[in-house]
């Protein structure tokens, strides 16, 4: 029987300065009045011994008689009690149930849309130019927020988001790539901010599922990854110029033109096959070991006896400064017109992707991407070397394959056509 009434819970007083007072009301609960005046609830309860036994003694605050009054404070000893004989610990259930309620309170009007703007605006300052954070906003607005927009990140599902880039995969393959890893990466941020309660899909397995492109009868930017083996053929069974050397190192190195071009001999190390590009000629401002390839080496071999020094470009031209970037491209029209330099990056990318077992994060390491999400930092941690190596002798050797010895790329076309 309760022995305490609210009369008695207001007029109680400490013993004295040094002294709190205890009363009991019974059933646990205690009411304790602290030297300063201030008043609150406890409540004592043996714990079940998961091992049998006797159980263990423990003290829970219930909160203060400002906030809980008497009648309430009964209520919870009740509702506490059984959580305890049940062996659950009552505090931390409630701890946990108030969590979810505070998540619940986040999500409350959160839409992708709304969660995507808030990554964007988050990620700013990591965005090159303003023009690349308009293309994530206009491609999220085109393609993703018709049909997810005003889903919450928790209900998005694989299905929906593969029906958003279906329907233009084949004609729009590259633009539909980067559309996809876009809304991944903001259910990902979504899942990091407690918006979803799941990692994304992985965009790698997605891409992989929606198959390959069906090659269309036009020139591209870049050269079709089916078609690669033949422009090497083509490339190496040309006259041998500077720009071509350059050409090949680029290509089997996956690497852009700039830093092709500026590539000084101070950055090779020969006994461990390893080309070290300094930080400030990346795009990502942050160093990069590319591994090379016993071909790779096989070029810079060629160019050596020009060299002038550690720090004189190994690609020169007749001036004996570096290469220009018009000289790189026209050699490379010359090859397969219609494409890029820059193209041979997508190439590689997609080679990885649909020929290949290697981790699609592998891949971004070797093209020096920009680290987008924590998941990414942690996987490259680390330059994970001799795994990029591996990756990177694998496309030198699908280089090599020399089934199409044809000149052009209609050719090689036709070839890929009779052999289906």
């Amino acid at each position: 029987m309760a022995k305490l009434n609210a009369l008695q819970v207001k007029s109680a007083k400490p013993k004295g300065e040094k002294t709190p007072l205890k009363l009991s009301d019974g059933n646990g609960l205690y009411l304790i009045v602290k030297p300063n005046g201030s008043k609150h609830w406890l409540l004592r309860v043996v714990m079940p011994n998961p091992n049998g036994g006797v159980g263990k003694p423990r003290e829970f605050g219930l909160g203060s008689t400002n906030l809980l009054s008497l009648a309430q404070a009964r209520e919870k000893v009740v509702d506490w009690r059984k959580l305890a004989k049940q062996g659950i610990d009552p505090k931390a259930a409630e701890d946990s149930e108030r969590h979810k309620a505070e998540i619940l309170d986040q999500r409350i009007g959160r839409t992708f849309r709304h969660v995507a703007d808030e990554m964007i605006s988050d990620l700013e300052k990591d965005f090159v130019n303003a023009k690349h954070r308009q293309q994530w906003r206009n491609t999220l607005s085109t393609y993703a927020y018709p049909s997810l927009g005003d889903l919450t990140p928790n209900e998005i599902t694989a299905a929906m988001i593969m029906a958003v880039v279906r329907p233009h995969w084949r004609d729009k393959r590259e633009t539909m790539q980067r559309v996809l890893r876009r809304i991944i990466r903001v259910l990902n941020f979504a899942n990091i901010h407690d918006y979803r309660d799941h990692p994304a899909p992985d965009a790698t397995e997605m891409i992989s599922a929606l198959g390959r492109k069906r090659i269309a009868q036009k020139h591209h930017s870049c050269v079709e990854y089916p078609e690669a083996p033949a422009v090497i053929a083509k490339l190496r069974n040309s006259d041998e110029t500077m720009a071509r050397i350059a050409l090949e190192f680029g290509i089997l190195a996956a690497a852009r033109s700039g830093e092709i071009r500026l590539a000084t001999w101070s950055e090779i190390d020969f006994d461990n096959r390893v080309w070290t590009i300094p930080a400030e000629r990346m795009k990502a401002k942050r160093l990069h070991n590319v591994p090379l390839v016993e071909r790779a080496i096989e070029l810079l071999e060629k160019v050596k006896p020009l060299a002038k020094g550690g720090d004189s470009i190994i690609f020169q031209g007749q001036t004996g400064k570096e290469l220009s970037d018009m000289t790189l491209l026209k050699a490379q029209k010359v090859l397969a017109p219609g494409t890029t330099q820059h193209g041979w990056r997508s190439t590689f990318r997609d080679w990885v992707s649909e020929e290949t077992n290697f981790d699609g994060n592998l891949a971004e390491m070797a093209l020096a991407h920009a680290i987008r999400s924590k998941s990414e930092a942690a996987y490259r941690r680390g330059h994970l070397l001799e795994k990029r190596r591996h990756m990177m002798d694998a496309w030198a050797n699908y280089l090599d394959n020399k089934q199409f010895e044809v000149s052009s790329l209609d050719e090689a076309r036709a070839a890929r056509s009779q052999a289906g």
